[in-house]
């Protein structure tokens, strides 16, 4: 049988084989940085991570999270539409 040369959704650049398990030679894993104690995959700049723990939001702050594929620029649109009294861009 053929071997996928990796999982759905890797990225190749980001990551690296698996050598302790040799009978799933296939699979890859994300590399990581460790910054302190927490793991954050490669792509994300870890010189960020300490002013993101500090961020603490304010009242006036708004967070719109919608699963992947499931209308987020519609949603953000009207939003948009909502805080601007209904006027579109």
């Amino acid at each position: 049988t053929p071997r996928p040369t990796q999982p759905l959704g890797a990225m190749p650049d980001s990551e690296v084989p698996i050598s302790d398990t040799p009978n799933l030679p296939h699979l890859r894993v994300p590399k990581y940085h460790d910054v302190n104690g927490f793991l954050i995959p490669f792509g994300f700049p870890p010189e960020n991570i300490p002013s993101a723990l500090a961020y603490t939001p304010r009242p006036s702050d708004l967070f719109i999270a919608t699963p992947p594929k499931c209308g987020t620029t519609w949603l953000l649109h009207t939003f948009y539409i909502l805080l601007h009294s209904g006027s579109p861009l």
